[in-house]
C-alpha cells in the first residue's frame, strides 16, 4: 500500500536532523506554526489535491474515465498531426528541410511522440482504423461502444492539427501562392493543399516537370492500393510489436519509435505518389480545415470526388492486417 501525502511528509518530518521526534509524529498541517516546512506541506496538500491525489505507479494507476481517454486521444492526435504537417510545410514554404526523409523522422517523432503521451490513458490510437481493428480483433482490449467516440475524439485531433499547421505557416503559404500565381480553392492550388491532405499524384511530383507526370500517372485505384497496403502494413507491425510472444521483449518507448519509423519507411516509397494519409483522422481533420480556410472543392470532395481514398481505404486495409497476423502469420502458435 502506498503511503499518503501526509503520512509521508510525517516521515520526512522525522528524519530531519535536529528535529525534536515526538513533535515531528504529531506534526498536524493546519497548526498555527508558519515556518518554511508548513508553507511546503500545505503547498503540496494543495497541489496533490488538484492533481486529484495521483497514484505513484503503474500497478496502482487508477482506471481513466471515457472523457481522459478521449482528451488522450485528442492531445496524441494533435500533436502527431500538428508536428508532422508543419514539418511538411516548413519543407515546402519556407525550404526549411532538405530532402523527404528529413520531413518524414519528423513525422516519425510526431507520431511516437503522440503515442507516448497517450498510451497510459487511452492506448494510444490515433487513428481510426487502429480503433476499428483492435474492436474486430482485440474485443477483449478495446470494447466496440468506444469506437464511434475514439473516432470523434481522433477527428477533433486531426482537425486541431491542421488547424495548428496553418497558424504556424499560414502567411508564408499566402506568400508562395502569391509568387507562384496560385488562387487558393481554384485548379492549380492542390500544391498547397497538400500541406494539409492527400492528393494524387502528389502535386509536388507532378509539377516536377524532369519527371514528366500526367494527370494518369497515379490512378484512383492505384492510389486506393497504397493507401490499403500502407494500412494493413501499419497493423501488421503494432500487432507484431504488442505481442506478448514478441521474442525480442521491447519497452513501450521502443514500441513508440518503431511505429513512427515505420511510417516514415512508407511515406519514403509513396509520399510522392498520393501523399500517404494511413489515417482518416490525419486526412479529413486538416482537410476539413482546408475546406473552411478557402481551399473548397479541392479539399471536399477533392479532385474527381477522391477523398473517400483516404478514409475507406485505411479503414478496410487495416483490419486485412491484423487478419493476417492473427488467422494466418501467427495462427496456432
Amino acid at each position: 500500500m502506498v503511503p499518503d501525502v501526509e503520512e509521508a511528509s510525517s516521515k520526512v518530518v522525522q528524519e530531519e536532523p535536529g528535529e525534536d521526534h515526538n513533535q515531528s509524529v504529531q506534526f498536524n498541517r493546519s497548526s498555527s506554526d508558519s515556518g518554511p516546512r508548513s508553507l511546503k506541506n500545505r503547498q503540496v496538500d494543495m497541489m496533490q489535491k488538484l492533481r486529484g491525489n495521483p497514484t505513484v505507479s503503474v500497478e496502482t494507476m487508477r482506471s481513466p474515465s471515457l472523457w481522459q481517454q478521449l482528451l488522450a486521444e485528442i492531445v496524441g492526435t494533435t500533436i502527431y498531426v500538428a508536428f508532422g504537417l508543419s514539418a511538411v510545410s516548413a519543407a515546402t514554404v519556407a525550404g526549411a528541410l532538405d530532402g523527404m526523409w528529413q520531413v518524414l523522422v519528423i513525422w516519425a517523432i510526431s507520431i511516437a511522440m503522440g503515442i507516448i503521451s497517450s498510451i497510459s490513458i487511452s492506448g494510444g490510437h490515433l487513428n481510426p482504423a487502429i480503433s476499428f481493428t483492435f474492436a474486430l480483433l482485440r474485443p477483449e482490449l478495446f470494447p466496440w461502444w468506444k469506437v464511434v467516440p475514439y473516432w470523434i475524439a481522433q477527428l477533433i485531433g486531426g482537425m486541431l492539427g491542421g488547424g495548428m499547421n496553418y497558424l504556424a505557416y499560414g502567411t508564408a503559404i499566402t506568400a508562395v501562392e502569391k509568387s507562384y500565381g496560385i488562387v487558393r480553392g481554384q485548379p492549380g492550388s492542390e500544391l498547397t493543399a497538400s500541406l494539409f491532405h492527400g492528393l494524387y499524384p502528389s502535386p509536388a511530383s507532378l509539377l516536377n516537370t524532369e519527371l514528366g507526370w500526367s494527370e494518369n500517372t497515379v490512378t484512383a485505384g492505384g492510389a486506393f492500393g497504397v493507401e490499403f497496403f500502407g494500412s494493413a502494413f501499419l497493423v501488421f507491425i503494432v500487432f507484431t510489436l504488442m505481442d506478448p510472444r514478441n521474442h525480442l521483449h521491447l519497452s513501450g518507448g521502443c514500441i513508440a519509435f518503431t511505429i513512427g519509423l515505420s511510417v516514415a519507411v512508407l511515406g519514403c516509397i509513396y509520399a510522392p505518389l498520393e501523399g500517404l494519409g494511413i489515417n482518416p483522422a490525419r486526412d479529413l481533420g486538416p482537410r476539413i480545415v482546408a475546406y473552411s480556410l478557402g481551399w473548397g472543392e479541392i479539399a471536399i470532395p477533392g479532385p474527381n470526388n477522391s477523398m473517400w481514398i483516404w478514409i475507406i481505404a485505411p479503414m478496410l486495409g487495416g483490419p486485412v492486417g491484423g487478419i493476417f497476423y492473427d488467422w494466418i502469420y501467427t495462427h496456432g502458435l
